[in-house]
């Protein structure tokens, strides 16, 4: 629920920065419990999961971009 709120002020201009930060905050522990690939000894589901963790990474460090350089 407060992702989706955070999305919608994101997207509205309004709150941007606190929104950015809240979505950062809640994609943390979500990314590391969601998609532990360093457990999987499959090497296809270890790629795959890999694959979404650091998606989930790089759209983290999007989100603190937007945080350090919301003026």
């Amino acid at each position: 629920m407060a992702s989706m709120i955070s999305s919608a002020q994101s997207a509205a201009g309004e709150m941007s920065r606190l929104a950015a930060l809240a979505l950062a905050v809640s994609m943390v522990p979500t990314t590391i419990a969601g998609h532990p690939f360093w457990e999987i000894d499959d090497p296809v589901k270890r790629s795959q999961q890999r694959v979404q963790f650091l998606k989930n990474t790089a759209m983290a460090g999007g989100l603190m971009a937007l945080i350090a350089l919301e003026s």
